[in-house]
């Protein structure tokens, strides 16, 4: 019922698809019926779904550390038929947020790059439909203000 016909486009947000509740008691097929009705919002009304979805735990894992931390589209939690059917999946990434990492980096860096990498903010384009590489945004961070400037 939502975007009738194809004169109605509209950007669709949703926040967290966990939030989405289930119709089926396979997880599995809720999943990828969530999948196929974002899919048919974007290309049967020609809108924009921009789906906020969170990572696995174990992307945060310790084993994690030697990356980085950096999320991975395999991170994504759940079907992974929402990012099969997405044209541009970004995963955002702020190393200065793992304590370890920081104090592994530490051992590598000069005070002066330590403070670029506590600031660092990556944007990662983990898929788009053009097939390319995962492409890397940098941004310089300041989260008290929730501001983000380009690194040059």
């Amino acid at each position: 019922q939502f975007c009738k016909n194809r004169s109605n486009q509209c950007i669709l947000v949703i926040d967290n698809q966990g939030y989405i509740i289930p119709h089926t008691k396979d997880s599995n097929k809720n999943d990828d019926d969530i999948a196929r009705t974002l899919r048919s919002v974007r290309d049967d009304h020609d809108s924009l779904v921009f789906l906020i979805h969170h990572l696995t735990k174990a992307a945060a894992n310790e084993k994690n550390i030697e990356r980085g931390y950096e999320p991975r589209l395999s991170d994504v939690r759940g079907s992974a038929r929402s990012v099969d059917f997405c044209n541009v999946c970004l995963l955002l990434h702020r190393p200065g947020f793992y304590e370890d990492l920081m104090a592994h980096l530490a051992l590598e860096n000069s005070a002066e790059e330590m403070e670029i990498l506590k600031k660092l903010f990556l944007v990662v384009v983990g898929l788009n439909r053009s097939g390319e590489a995962p492409v890397y945004i940098r941004l310089k961070h300041n989260l008290r203000y929730t501001k983000f400037d380009n690194y040059l």
